[in-house]
């Protein structure tokens, strides 16, 4: 995944995925709604459709909540690759705020001490 893609190379499938926030990230609800967090992932797959080694953050939405979700979202999508080889697909992970996940009043669990 190393790889720097010139002008004419073929780019590697993006695949969009819109996920709910994370609860302990609700307290960063985004001041507008077209505000959303967004981690792209690099993963490589084989061609038995599974992941090949770990998943790796090209792009960062600046929170590390968001990142380790997206990496582990990233982990559990169902990737199709039926090109015979292995092969490296994005997935761009879009967090979407909502009020059913986030309530209004919800607030992160505070340690006790």
């Amino acid at each position: 995944m190393g790889k720097d893609y010139a002008e004419g190379d073929p780019r590697p499938p993006t695949e969009e995925l819109t996920a709910d926030y994370p609860k302990l990230a609700c307290p960063l609800k985004p001041e507008r709604r077209d505000q959303v967090p967004r981690a792209v992932v690099g993963v490589v797959i084989n061609s038995d459709s599974k992941i090949v080694g770990d998943p790796k953050l090209l792009q960062s939405s600046g929170y590390a909540l968001f990142n380790q979700e997206a990496l582990q979202l990233a982990k559990s999508h169902a990737f199709k690759n039926d090109s015979g080889n292995n092969r490296v697909y994005l997935l761009a992970v879009n967090f979407k705020y909502s009020d059913e996940v986030c309530p209004a009043g919800l607030s992160p669990a505070v340690p006790a001490g």
